[in-house]
């Protein structure tokens, strides 16, 4: 799990640590895409896209 990976200290790709802080984003503004974006410091059409992604791979993009 990436999380366990983040916690254990190990290196990870990019692109799950974007992952995982997009998720987070979104778990700490209760799945509202424009104000998790502007926490983020990214557009809102970014992040939306990015989530439907992650939903397509069938991972917990909402909150």
């Amino acid at each position: 799990m990436v999380a366990a990976r983040l916690l254990a200290g190990s290196v990870m790709p990019l692109h799950e640590v974007e992952k995982l802080t997009i998720i987070k984003g979104l778990e700490a503004m209760v799945g509202n895409c424009a104000h998790a974006a502007e926490l983020l410091g990214i557009f809102v059409r970014t992040l939306c896209n990015k989530r439907n992604v992650y939903r397509s791979q069938g991972l917990p993009a909402d909150a």
